[in-house]
């Protein structure tokens, strides 16, 4: 596709001219798919990279690209740590890569070519959102040591409690109260019991959030948002919910600005509407551990001797292991499924 047919307008080329982006990697919010101001500055910011100065001049020094360098720091901001990591790989394996490195490349060519020739295909260049979300899921899976804990919850009261509030919340907010709402209630009600799943890991030691920043997942088709809802634990049921909502149509109209994105301190991801039970979700770093949320379905439990049908829910809690010890997040699961299964208690 040849730049000046994408539909954009004035502002969005003169911005992409200046930051010498092409047009069409970027998916436009406007009408047919325009691209406006707003969607290259999302872009100019979702591709930035981020590095101290003194990284950054070190590895201009040794002529290092920081697109190739994962950072430790918070949010992931390169340091010259990091750096100075990838220059000593570099150095160590230079004699050996430099002697045989013609014979290498020419073999890496046909074993490509090879491995594509056998089945009939075309590359698809992936767009910046999906370009984004799997540089970050390489680098959460590779960095953290990490282990999935599942816990099946009775859903009876969260249910008729969600019945009971859903006609008052819509008249008060306009929108329309959901069980991931109620959720988020009461995640961040048992986050502060359970410090440790509300830090972070860095190379300075193990940070400790003080605000409790939810995130949560909603996936489309060109990728993955994760929409962060601030100081949850502050904030009623209703305020909640109209702000979950409001984040969520950013996502779908494509109004979503980064800072909406950014100082998650947890995540929760809910696929349970696609009948999903269990799962194993990645922790959207720099958080510590996520929370999938599976598919709530009538099972027989017994009740005081007898089988009774419960709509039974499935959480998932992925941990990372460096902060978080098996112990600690199984009584964090104990907890919210207690409130979870006696909602009222966080309403008083």
């Amino acid at each position: 596709m040849v730049a000046n047919k994408v539909k954009a307008t004035p502002a969005a080329r003169n911005q992409a001219r200046k930051g010498n982006i092409e047009l069409d990697r970027l998916i436009g919010s406007g009408e047919n798919g325009r691209i406006h101001l707003v969607d290259v500055l999302n872009y100019i910011e979702n591709n930035k990279v981020k590095a101290t100065p003194l990284a950054k001049r070190i590895a201009e020094d040794l002529n290092i690209d920081l697109e190739n360098v994962v950072g430790t720091g918070y949010n992931r901001k390169i340091k010259k740590s990091d750096i100075e990591k990838i220059h000593t790989k570099e150095t160590l394996v230079s004699t050996d890569v430099s002697k045989s490195n013609d014979t290498k490349e020419t073999k890496s060519k046909h074993e490509n070519l090879s491995t594509f020739n056998t089945v009939e295909g075309e590359f698809e260049k992936p767009n910046p959102m999906r370009a984004t979300v799997a540089k970050r899921m390489s680098e959460s899976y590779f960095s953290a040591p990490v282990f999935t804990f599942n816990i099946e919850v009775d859903a009876t009261e969260l249910k008729a409690l969600r019945a009971k509030l859903i006609d008052t919340v819509k008249e008060s907010t306009g929108v329309k109260l959901t069980m991931t709402d109620l959720i988020v209630m009461a995640v961040s009600r048992v986050l502060p019991k359970h410090q440790a799943l509300n830090s972070a890991w860095t190379d300075n030691g193990i940070f400790r959030y003080k605000d409790i920043n939810i995130a949560i997942a909603v996936g489309l088709d060109e990728g993955l948002y994760v929409p962060v809802v601030k100081n949850v634990n502050e904030k009623s049921l209703k305020e909640i919910a109209k702000e979950s909502k409001e984040l969520a149509e950013k996502v779908k109209t494509g109004k979503l600005l980064p800072a909406d994105q950014e100082g998650n301190t947890f995540t929760i991801s809910n696929v349970g509407m696609y009948g999903i039970t269990t799962f194993t979700p990645i922790i959207n770093m720099p958080s510590s551990a996520i929370l999938g949320v599976g598919a709530t379905q009538d099972k027989f439990v017994p009740v005081n001797g007898e089988a009774k049908i419960k709509p039974i829910m499935n959480l998932s809690l992925t941990s990372d292991h460096r902060i978080i010890d098996g112990t600690v997040a199984a009584k964090f699961l104990k907890d919210l499924k207690e409130l979870l299964e006696n909602p009222l208690s966080m309403l008083v």
